[in-house]
């Protein structure tokens, strides 16, 4: 099984907006890590590669991010946690990826495309939705049965139709018109549910369009049904999901390759590298590619709408702005006459004594 993790450099340091008005810089020496959602997604794989390996199956784990020369640090810590190749999209000069999600995802899928040395799959995807749970907790109990098949654009199926459509059918499943890759080289694809930073939760789903697989999003459970006893019905499909939506409810799916999926926040507990496996990804080498692939034969031809998005000036990004203070807070310091004092004065002086 081959699994790709999508990753983001975030800055972590205190920033301001710089003179521009169009940037942000660090107000102190810069500092950068993965986006937290990113390591959840990580971490889930690489708990994925340890349960296959331990059943003795091939799985491997590859980390993917767009950014400038110095994002390869965090495909380093990467592959010091488990990772096993790392890719990087060297974006150095193109700042409206960072705001144009469509812009990104067609930089990660073509670059996909463009990696000759995965191997290319043909197998297709399917997905069912099982069931929809009310949980407090990640124990499955009080199961509300709502079978009913979740297609690629989150259409339902007909009453009589309940068992998974082949997604060979275009016109059922599958957006081939916008697809940059014909086959998805991965099993797996894993996101964040969103980047930590700009929390616009778009490249995912984007992402699965241009490849043409399915994507489902808010995922809090990801079992392989190869290493559960599943049911008759999870037999069928390799994954059976849980996600989140809204009012508490928890939505079971059974999903086949190749799929994309959206780990939330919380799913597990990042580990750190040791310092071994640090000195060992210093070691290895990382793929670098550059977007120059991008608006040539790589590129949707059939819908105008997206290759518009993709276009570089398909965004403008006209300025960032510091939250208006509505209410400020000051503390008082001193003896207690000295307190009594100052309030007195700030009370007189807004006409409120």
């Amino acid at each position: 099984m081959k699994i790709l993790v999508c990753i983001k450099q975030i800055c972590i340091a205190d920033v301001e907006i710089d003179e521009s008005g169009q940037q942000i810089k660090s107000k102190h020496i810069p500092e950068f890590a993965m986006s937290r959602f990113d390591e959840n997604a990580l971490e889930e794989a690489i708990q994925l590669k340890e349960r296959y390996q331990d059943k003795g199956m091939d799985v491997s784990v590859d980390v993917l991010t767009a950014g400038p020369e110095n994002a390869s640090e965090i495909i380093r810590r990467a592959m010091g946690m488990g990772a096993d190749r790392g890719i990087h999209l060297a974006t150095e000069n193109s700042h409206n990826a960072i705001i144009n999600g469509a812009l990104a995802a067609s930089y990660i899928a073509s670059a996909i495309n463009s990696d000759n040395q995965v191997v290319k799959k043909s197998e297709t995807s399917k997905i069912y939705d099982d069931s929809m749970e009310h949980h407090d907790s990640m124990e499955h109990h009080d199961l509300m049965e709502h079978h009913d098949l979740m297609e690629h654009h989150n259409s339902m199926a007909p009453d009589d139709s309940r068992i998974p459509h082949d997604s060979t059918a275009p016109e059922k499943n599958r957006s081939t018109n916008n697809a940059i890759i014909n086959n998805c080289p991965y099993d797996l694809i894993l996101t964040g549910i969103m980047s930590e930073d700009l929390m616009q939760a778009q490249v995912g789903p984007m992402l699965a369009e241009y490849i043409g697989i399915p994507c489902i999003t808010s995922i809090v459970k990801v079992e392989v049904n190869k290493l559960i006893e599943a049911d008759e019905k999870a037999k069928n499909f390799d994954l059976t999901l849980l996600r989140e939506i809204e009012g508490g409810l928890k939505q079971k799916i059974l999903a086949s390759f190749p799929v994309l999926l959206t780990i939330q926040g919380g799913i597990n507990k990042p580990r750190y590298p040791s310092l071994s496996n640090i000195l060992k990804a210093r070691k290895k080498e990382i793929l670098t590619m550059k977007p120059d692939f991008l608006h040539t034969d790589t590129q949707p031809q059939s819908d105008k709408k997206h290759n518009q998005l993709m276009r570089e000036d398909a965004l403008k990004f006209i300025r960032l702005e510091y939250p208006v203070k509505n209410r400020e807070g000051k503390v008082i310091y001193g003896s207690s006459q000295q307190k009594a004092e100052e309030l007195k004065k700030i009370l007189e002086e807004r006409n409120l004594v």
